[in-house]
């Protein structure tokens, strides 16, 4: 089936309408997504108001329906507005599951996974650094041999190639007949015709804003008539007929969006303005985004006329107003935790504008709670301060919380990494919290794995870095006991440590060596050990788990792919085997259980679409507790009862071992350290019968 035919068979895939006559270049971009020898960048331009965004965002819809075929549906549609280089790239990283803080390091994740990516990204001349985001983000990824692009942008990108260009103001991308028939079903009486205000939606919807009557200054016969399009038989300046159309007590909250510093919901935008003259307005102005919820004023033709018409606002007066709007707690203090993460952004950008920022800036729950991509943006041009650094490497995992008390605990773990926690205790309402956060042992060193220590290391955290130093840290307070106490090979990708504190580690060849104590395993029938539990059990690059005991072993395939992750606990009982239980990741995704001796259990406790990187199980009186953490960064922390909720974790950087080690604890090891987190008491880990693994 060809793209004209695909087209028009909503049988089998919904597809939007497409307003306006656009559907030649709803088309032309389908047929470019179809054909394999087009340029892998794509750019969508035109002047202001010409309906770029609005084409890319019925883009991303009409792709993403389940039919929709493989080579048109995106691995990621982003919006950039109001994103900074840092800021666009953690969005498009958490998209497409690869874990990535700069853009260099997006560009490595895409090429090291070695597949077709496809991207839709729109707004970028919104975006706080438009030049910046397009020359060290868009262009570098344009680079890389598998991604393709759809970027929506005005001006040139500097992009590996050749792009193919959709430029809207082109009459062969408009059906002209179509636009009419759409404009002329919202006219009313305007006296505008659709010949004057053709190809231009934006254009044509403020002009069908202006009423019969209206007096039509003209700009003489030849030249633009406003935004975009051609002059008409009149010659009118569409912008300049609606501003002198509109009513002298409703001018003013028109003007009061020249002061924003973005577009603004009906609520927000009657904040600046009388709410009865904001209402008066929404109905004359046509609304800013696709969904037809906010307003603004954006720069072109529209905004300089209403700006040399209307009286500009106070800068500080705004932030003064939405600051007026902040809940308040009993005592008067701001309820951070209870407002709006969008109007605190709103207010932290105004501040910036009217260079009153600093206070706000110094606060950490008030940028933990305030919307990440406006205190990544204030952040941008603000001085560097302790504070300023625990966020930003915090910042993919904040972008990606919703919930404020949950953003304040993932800043907090890193407030706590650099020493500057004392004025910033835990935050009531949060589903988990940091109770301390201990460095790497040597500088330069990144940690790599991790242990709970049993026997001899009971109550401390064996970890290991790059170089294959183990060092000591005490578990109830993240103190750091001793460095290097034991040693193993350079970049070991897994420590054990059994119940009589026997330490083995597995080289990146794949060998086990023995650190202390005495274990003895077979080499494994055919490639290598990738994986391995307290218990004596190992997992193969097969997906094989194997079990061991004296005297016998068995073994079960569970996973697709390599086992990278293993974990286990002995349950009540007399036989060995019967009291095993192990738990098992893959790079297929899944956590399975499985006891040695018995068929696997059905189904998988967990799976994504990410390679499971460590998982732990622990046995308390209080139930079975199982932490797994996925290449992503995803840390997710439940009863196995399955009757208490998951828990699901960021802290901005990936997870290299998750360590369950009471009820509701969970010790994370980072490249850069190690943080415990503790979920508060309303969780439930399910009664004390629930320990002999049933439930799994």
């Amino acid at each position: 089936m060809d793209t004209a035919t695909r087209w028009m068979d909503t049988t089998t895939r919904w597809i939007p309408p497409l307003g306006a006559g656009r559907r030649p270049a709803g088309r032309a971009l389908l047929a470019l997504l179809d054909d394999a020898r087009a340029p892998r960048v794509c750019q969508v331009t035109g002047p202001a108001g010409i309906g770029k965004t609005r084409l890319l965002t019925w883009l991303a819809t009409a792709c993403s329906d389940p039919a929709t075929p493989a080579a048109q549906r995106p691995d990621a549609a982003v919006s950039l507005a109001g994103a900074t280089v840092r800021s666009a790239t953690w969005s498009i990283a958490a998209r497409l599951g690869v874990w990535a803080r700069t853009p260099a390091e997006l560009v490595a994740g895409l090429r090291a996974a070695d597949r077709p990516w496809l991207l839709f990204l729109w707004d970028l001349n919104r975006s706080a650094e438009p030049e910046a985001v397009a020359e060290l983000l868009v262009g570098p990824l344009s680079e890389v041999p598998r991604v393709r692009m759809v970027v929506e942008s005005p001006g040139a990108l500097p992009v590996a190639g050749q792009p193919a260009v959709l430029a809207l103001d082109e009459a062969r991308w408009t059906d002209a007949g179509r636009f009419a028939s759409w404009y002329d079903r919202r006219r009313a009486g305007s006296p505008f015709s659709a010949e004057q205000v053709y190809p231009s939606p934006g254009l044509a919807l403020l002009a069908a804003k202006v009423p019969a009557g209206a007096m039509l200054p003209a700009v003489g016969p030849v030249g633009p008539v406003g935004p975009v399009g051609p002059v008409g038989p009149l010659g009118p300046d569409v912008p300049a007929a609606w501003w002198a159309s509109l009513p002298d007590e409703v001018r003013p909250a028109v003007g009061a969006l020249t002061a924003a510093v973005r577009p603004l919901t009906r609520q927000e935008w009657a904040v600046l303005a009388d709410p009865a003259a904001v209402e008066r307005a929404v109905d004359r102005l046509p609304a800013d985004s696709p969904a037809g919820d906010t307003w603004w004023l954006p720069v072109g033709p529209l905004r300089q006329v209403v700006t040399a018409g209307a009286a500009p606002l106070d800068p500080t007066d705004v932030a003064r107003a939405l600051a007026a709007t902040v809940p308040r707690a009993a005592d008067g203090a701001p309820d951070l935790l209870s407002a709006d993460s969008d109007r605190l952004g709103l207010l932290l950008g105004q501040c910036v504008r009217a260079g009153m920022a600093e206070q706000l800036l110094e606060d950490p729950l008030f940028i933990a709670c305030a919307d990440p991509l406006a205190v990544a943006a204030a952040f941008g041009s603000h001085g560097d301060s302790p504070l300023r650094t625990a966020w930003q490497v915090a910042g993919p995992a904040l972008l990606g919380e919703d919930a404020g008390a949950s953003r304040a605990e993932i800043l907090r773990v890193r407030l706590l990494e650099g020493g500057t926690d004392h004025t910033f205790p835990p935050v009531s309402g949060a589903p988990w919290h940091a109770e301390w956060f201990c460095g790497p042992a040597e500088a330069d060193a990144p940690l790599v794995a991790a242990a709970l220590g049993r026997g001899a290391f009971d109550g401390r955290i064996l970890v290991a870095d790059v170089t294959g130093g183990v060092h000591l840290v005490d578990l109830a307070t993240g103190r750091l006991l001793d460095r290097r106490a034991l040693v193993g090979p350079a970049d070991l990708t897994a420590l054990t440590c059994h119940p009589d504190g026997t330490v083995a580690a597995f080289g990146p060849d794949g060998e086990v060596r023995l650190l202390t104590g005495d274990l003895r395993l077979p080499p494994p029938a055919t490639g290598r050990w990738t994986a391995s539990a307290e218990l004596t059990a190992v997992g193969d690059g097969t997906g094989t788990v194997h079990w061991f005991a004296p005297g016998e072993a068995c073994a079960e395939p569970l996973h697709r792919g390599p086992v990278t992750a293993l974990s286990g606990v002995l349950l009540p009982g007399d036989e060995a085997k019967a009291r095993s239980l192990v738990v098992s990741g893959g790079a297929d995704g899944r956590v399975r259980a499985w006891r040695p001796g018995l068929p696997p259990m059905p189904g998988s406790i967990a799976e994504r679409a990410r390679a499971v990187v460590s998982v732990s199980l622990t046995n308390t009186p209080s139930g079975l507790f199982l932490a797994m953490a996925w290449e992503d960064g995803l840390l997710r922390a439940v009863p196995v009862d399955r009757n208490g909720p998951a828990v699901d974790v960021r802290l901005g950087t990936p997870v290299r071992t998750v360590l369950a080690t009471a009820p509701g604890d969970v010790v994370c090891v980072l490249a850069e350290g190690l943080a415990r987190i503790s979920l508060p008491a309303p969780v439930s880990f399910g009664a004390t019968e629930g320990t002999d693994g049933e439930h799994l």
